[in-house]
């Protein structure tokens, strides 16, 4: 797929799962919830969280990789169960800034 074009989740998903061998099972966790283009950085209280719909997310614990300040993924979200107003991602892809800045030069006829 050409990387200046739009990819629908279910693109996103049968792309992956040749990639990764996995099948539409492995994807149940992610398909059932939320799932946002989340960018990260750091919050007032130096904590590494982005928003959704205003909202605040942070990374789920059970995700080992670190998400840095910065960087932006493609989430899965899900409410948190004990107060209910924010959310926990677990990053399901990592979106590179080179796509976003040719994606940036494009719209601008550059």
């Amino acid at each position: 797929m050409n990387p200046n074009q739009k990819m629908s989740f279910y693109d996103f998903i049968m792309e992956n799962n040749k990639k990764y061998d996995m099948d539409d099972d492995d994807w149940g966790p992610f398909t059932n919830r939320k799932c946002a283009v989340i960018r990260f950085d750091y919050d007032s209280k130096g904590n590494v969280s982005g928003e959704y719909k205003g909202i605040t997310v942070y990374r789920d614990k059970s995700f080992e990789r670190t998400i840095l300040p910065g960087d932006t993924w493609i989430c899965s979200l899900k409410p948190n169960p004990n107060l209910k107003s924010n959310f926990f991602a677990k990053p399901l892809e990592r979106v590179w800034m080179h796509h976003s800045y040719s994606r940036l030069w494009r719209n601008r006829g550059m």
